[in-house]
């Protein structure tokens, strides 16, 4: 995940008083499976028609912790050097290309590739790789249109003599992606809508990839119905706050709250909902939005780790990775599968963040001691907690209310930072 204004100037000392505030500030405004399938449920034999829930639910039934473990070590394994440059790089791409291809996915690259190289911006050289892979649909009708799922490969590469392996940052979103398309693909299973597998590259340089392919797509930008980006999804927010997946983007296509909301309670985890003007845009679904496009992010947050080099696979909470893999499985197939595709609309104020801002500080505050946070700031969570559960029995909120309450958390932030 690329780095926002006040993490670049954030210190990487242990967890003291100071990074637990910053994580607490994260928290406000960023935001029992099996380990692994013994037999695959048999999508192959069944007929195109099986109801929408059914589908999904057999899908997420589908997916392999070990198959996501395997492929998450690969990617933030010590030889691909933090996935930046050089021949680390490389053997990244190189794995990627050979997961593709193995799957019988269409290059979608530049020419009949899978690599769209990104200009620099002086116009000599090449910022890196998007990789770019297609399933097309099956459905005549609906496989002219297109459901992105993109998770950037690219991390931050060597730091001296420290490799960061960036395992949650993002090997896991790939992982998970890798892991849907492998189900995706098989015969049977095969969506109505056609999908692109997007892993792109250079987003911890301020989305560049992303931004490359908004501005010069490989498939129509008209063709597109959706993003569905994946980034850290393999870590506990802070390291405390289980069962927990954070979704942006939706305030511009309500309908995917009702529907994320379902994935989760199907996978026993919590979504919070949080608008993409609160945090920034720090992921590749913002390039999407941006030009109008609907767009859905999913993430499980930042944590201790988050760009360190102590960001490695043995830290990665593997059951939690495996249901928020199901999740995505379950979103992805209502998604290609659905009559109508989610339309974009101007983001307007939405309960659902309120439910989220009452949710996180209840979920924060019996930390508070760990978080090192003092009476004062322990009583403005509280505030802010009541004052949202307020507005929530009120109904709701205005945009200018919404506002003010921004305002205060904005306020928040400045004081923690």
């Amino acid at each position: 995940m690329m780095r926002n204004f006040w993490s670049e100037s954030r210190g990487r000392g242990s967890l003291g008083l100071v990074c637990a505030r910053s994580w607490l500030l994260v928290a406000l405004t960023f935001s029992g499976a099996m380990s692994s399938v013994a037999q695959e449920p048999a999508l192959e034999a069944a007929p195109v028609a099986l109801a929408l829930e059914a589908r999904g639910a057999a899908l997420a039934q589908a997916v392999e912790l070990e198959r996501l473990r395997a492929d998450l070590s690969a990617l933030a394994a010590p030889e691909m050097e933090g996935r930046r440059s050089g021949e680390g790089m490389a053997r990244a791409r190189a794995f990627l290309v050979e997961r593709f291809r193995a799957l019988g996915l269409k290059p979608a690259g530049a020419g009949e590739s899978y690599a769209q190289p990104i200009p620099m911006a002086s116009g000599e050289g090449f910022e890196g790789e998007n990789l770019l892979a297609l399933l097309e649909g099956r459905d005549d009708a609906l496989r002219a249109e297109v459901i992105v799922l993109s998770a950037h490969y690219d991390h931050l590469g060597r730091q001296g003599e420290a490799i960061f392996r960036g395992a949650d940052d993002n090997a896991s979103g790939v992982a998970v992606m890798l892991e849907l398309a492998r189900l995706f693909s098989r015969e049977g299973a095969r969506p109505r809508r056609s999908i692109l597998f997007a892993a792109f590259d250079a987003e911890e340089r301020g989305l560049l990839g992303s931004k490359y392919f908004v501005h010069a797509p490989t498939i129509p930008l008209e063709k597109i119905a959706l993003d569905l980006n994946l980034d850290m999804l393999g870590r506990r927010m802070l390291d405390l706050v289980e069962g927990a997946v954070f979704a942006q983007g939706w305030e511009h296509s309500v309908e995917l709250v009702e529907l994320v909301r379902a994935a989760g309670a199907q996978e026993k985890l919590r979504v919070h909902f949080v608008a993409t003007d609160v945090t920034g845009a720090r992921s590749d679904f913002a390039p999407f939005l941006w030009s109008g496009k609907p767009a859905l992010f999913l993430s499980s947050s930042e944590h201790p780790d988050y760009h360190r080099p102590s960001d490695v696979p043995e830290r990665i909470q593997w059951e939690e990775l495996h249901a928020r893999a199901r999740l995505a499985a379950r979103v992805l197939s209502a998604l290609v599968e659905a009559d109508a595709a989610p339309s974009f609309r101007d983001a307007a104020p939405h309960p659902v963040e309120l439910e989220t801002l009452r949710d996180l500080v209840d979920a924060l505050l019996p930390h508070a001691e760990k978080l090192g946070l003092g009476r004062a700031e322990e009583f403005g969570l509280r505030a802010l907690r009541a004052r949202a559960a307020l507005l929530l029995e009120k109904g709701g909120y205005d945009a200018a209310t919404r506002e003010s309450l921004m305002k205060v958390v904005r306020r928040a932030m400045s004081a923690l930072r």
